[in-house]
């Protein structure tokens, strides 16, 4: 995931280059997350199927409340930080 793209993505709508192949380059397996935002809720419209397993019975639709995904954008932020901490002690 493209994290900076990622806390974009929760301010305003879009197309988002939210994934990534576990290189983390853009490009290189990548593709956009149109992203919806409505009064409760936002929704991620992907292009392909986001699991490993294509065989996977999904929809390309995934509708989050907005609660949860700020929730989640302040654990992220949080964990970011810690990371921040330690990369800075190891210096």
């Amino acid at each position: 995931m493209v994290i900076e793209e990622f806390f974009n993505s929760l301010l305003r709508p879009g197309k988002y280059p939210l994934f990534t192949f576990t290189c983390g380059i853009f490009g290189c397996g990548s593709y956009y997350v149109e992203v919806i935002h409505k009064e409760e809720n936002i929704t991620w419209l992907t292009e392909q199927i986001p699991f490993k397993d294509q065989n996977v019975s999904t929809d390309k639709e995934f509708v989050f409340s907005r609660n949860h995904m700020l929730e989640v954008a302040e654990e992220l932020r949080q964990k970011l930080d810690e990371l921040q901490n330690i990369i800075n002690h190891t210096k």
